[in-house]
């Protein structure tokens, strides 16, 4: 938050000693100025003990999130797809 505007947010689930980031977005004035790696490194700080692994999804044409993430250091797992059913 920087003069009271809403900047990023950052969800998380955390379960059985991995921390998941299910859904980062950050306003799209403030791309590139840092934010979502502050928020990432500000959920690390505050339960690192607590994890052993930190693991994250994007979409594989995703690709400013996939460099992003690479940045970061994160290493590229495995790869899948799914598929959202509408009745």
């Amino acid at each position: 938050e920087k003069n009271k505007k809403i900047l990023g947010f950052l969800m998380l689930i955390y379960n059985r000693k991995k921390l998941i980031i299910d859904l980062i977005c950050v306003d799209r004035l403030s791309i590139q100025k840092g934010i979502a790696k502050s928020m990432i490194a500000f959920a690390h700080k505050k339960i690192k003990k607590k994890i052993k692994e930190t693991i994250v999804g994007t979409y594989s044409s995703n690709t400013s999130a996939l460099k992003f993430y690479k940045k970061l250091g994160f290493k590229k797992m495995k790869k899948y797809s799914v598929f959202h059913y509408i009745s």
